[in-house]
């Protein structure tokens, strides 16, 4: 009977770390998916002047940051975008922690997982309030998605550094913090309201940056995690 029992949590176990494993792919799919949109719903559409600035075209992407999107000529579907690849990174990241969980590792500390969890929240946040509806929450959002990592990855590396078959990436994602300061800062130093909407500056571009460093950190968790079997 105990046999029986223990035969029958093992395919459990089993059957959970398959599912966490594919969960996983959420912090690559959800960054590639954001990615495709910003670049097919914004660089690859007619360059128009709105009220916000320049969109679309090339010019659109150097000068204008990704949230004018959300104003723009298909500002529902891109709006859309923000929200599903939000929560697909977000379930990425839960299910590359599970992994850890199911491999008998201690669970994530709350703050670890709070803190990788927000930015993912504020990708979603940022298509539900939009310049156009709440700018005030819009920068909370933005704050989420951007200055959160700051601390969540340290944080995280530190916890990483621990766990048997992830110290090696833990090692490297030590290295996110200041990385993705240098991004932050150079964005923040580039930003100018006027020059955005004049169509001038870099704001568009840096922004870009950005987020394709930090959503690179993710995907990498979310591989790390698909690949935990072979740990």
């Amino acid at each position: 009977m105990v046999t029986e029992i223990a035969v029958q949590n093992e395919r459990l176990s089993g059957s959970s770390l398959r599912l966490s494993r594919i969960a996983s792919l959420g912090t690559i799919a959800g960054p590639v998916l954001f990615c495709t949109a910003w670049i097919v719903l914004g660089l690859l559409q007619p360059m128009t002047r709105t009220d916000y600035g320049l969109m679309g075209g090339i010019a659109g992407a150097v000068t204008n940051p990704i949230s004018a999107l959300g104003v723009g000529p298909h500002a529902g579907l891109f709006n859309c975008a923000f929200v599903f690849c939000g929560l697909l990174t977000l379930a990425g990241v839960l299910g590359a922690l599970r992994t850890i969980r199911i491999a008998g590792q201690p669970g994530m500390p709350f703050w670890s997982t709070a803190l990788l969890a927000l930015s993912p929240i504020g990708l979603g946040l940022a298509g539900i309030f939009t310049l156009a509806t709440s700018i005030l929450m819009h920068n909370v959002a933005a704050l989420l998605l951007f200055v959160v990592p700051l601390a969540g990855f340290p944080v995280s590396a530190v916890y990483f550094r621990r766990i048997p078959g992830w110290r090696r990436f833990g090692s490297m994602l030590l290295l996110a913090g200041p990385l993705t300061l240098v991004f932050l800062v150079s964005f923040v130093a580039t930003f100018h309201l006027s020059a955005v909407v004049a169509g001038t500056g870099v704001a568009g571009l840096t922004e870009r940056l950005l987020v394709l460093e930090i959503h690179a950190w993710y995907a990498a968790l979310g591989w790390r995690g698909f690949r935990a079997q072979e740990s």
